[in-house]
């Protein structure tokens, strides 16, 4: 009997579980989050992780918010570098394996049960055919599960940094006002949230007002989605430089899964994950999402074939990340 530290470390958050291979299936012993700004490595956040069960880890099974090369990772959203041999001799583990977030993500697919799944569009799933999972969260994630025969094969990308290609005058605008400051602009910095900031500071330039409230705790250092979120949520105030913000944030996300779409061809569908899109209840429109998607020109019927799922899950890549734990650790043994 060994214990697996499964961990999906990103960019805003941790969370992190431990489980015992005596345990059928994701049943963890410890289950835990942590803040990312309050540590200075990986390393440090495997020893919090570690500190919080008092007995012996054998494995760990990590999801980094990052590109993985050789077992090396740069994080994306963090000034963190570390690779899984020297995390195995520092934390004395008997395996340790990192795998890309979004890579954790698309391997827990297979493993969503009909309740951890909600249908945004119906479509034809091609059987065999690959799927496209995509995720903003802190920064913006995709990956491609291919098939090679009876094998899923899946593959890391760092699509979020393609350049963001606007469709309409607004988003042309918002493209223009932050080429000012950044040169290339990515989907990820307008789709995302980090994104979120720099949609809300062009709308804000745009002469959209922003209420009193609102400008005094952004200015007091509070974080920018959740005031937003709240504004446009609440009943009893009108505020709609916050709905703005996330409209665009929605039209932009169904036109870089439709560009994917396009260009991957997944026939069993687009999976949407993530830490924002679970947590945004009405202010994710789907109809609006869904129409956007579609609107392809020619290629309207072949994206308009595709089903797509928003994961409500909520500890999808953990969930991967034990899949991958569970093969590499036991499976071989």
């Amino acid at each position: 009997m060994s214990t697996l530290l499964v961990a999906d470390i990103g960019g805003t958050k941790i969370d992190f579980a431990l489980l015992d291979s005596g345990r059928p299936g994701f049943a963890p012993v410890h289950q835990g989050q942590l803040a990312s700004a309050r540590y200075h490595s990986c390393a440090e956040v495997i020893a919090a992780c570690l500190a919080a069960f008092p007995g012996r880890v054998d494995f760990a099974s990590l999801a980094v918010a990052g590109p993985v090369a050789a077992q090396q990772v740069s994080f994306t959203n963090l000034p963190w570098q570390t690779g899984a041999l020297a995390l195995k001799e520092e934390f004395g583990f008997a395996g340790l394996v990192l795998m890309n977030d979004l890579v954790a993500l698309a391997e827990a697919v297979e493993l969503l049960g009909d309740g951890d799944v909600q249908h945004i569009k119906t479509g034809k799933t091609a059987a065999k055919a690959g799927i496209l999972v995509v995720a903003p969260g802190t920064g913006l994630g995709a990956a491609h599960i291919r098939r090679n025969g009876g094998s899923a094969i899946v593959q890391a990308t760092e699509a979020g940094h393609l350049s963001f290609t606007p469709r309409t005058e607004t988003e042309m605008e918002l493209l223009s006002f932050l080429m000012k400051g950044h040169g290339h602009v990515s989907f990820e910095m307008v789709c995302s949230g980090l994104g979120l900031a720099n949609i809300f500071s062009f709308l804000r330039a745009t002469g959209l007002p922003v209420p009193g409230e609102l400008a005094a705790k952004i200015g007091q250092g509070h974080d920018l989605a959740p005031l937003l979120a709240g504004r446009a949520l609440a009943a009893d105030t009108v505020c709609p430089i916050s709905s703005r913000t996330y409209e665009l944030f929605g039209d932009i996300l169904a036109e870089f899964c439709a560009n994917l779409a396009l260009a991957l061809l997944p026939g069993a569908g687009i999976y949407l994950g993530g830490g924002m899109l679970p947590r945004l209840g009405s202010l994710f429109d789907q109809g609006r999402f869904v129409r956007r998607f579609k609107d392809r020109g020619r290629m309207q019927d072949v994206v308009g074939a595709m089903p797509i799922f928003l994961i409500s899950h909520p500890h999808p890549a953990m969930l991967g990340a034990y899949r991958v734990g569970q093969r590499k650790f036991y499976d071989e043994e």
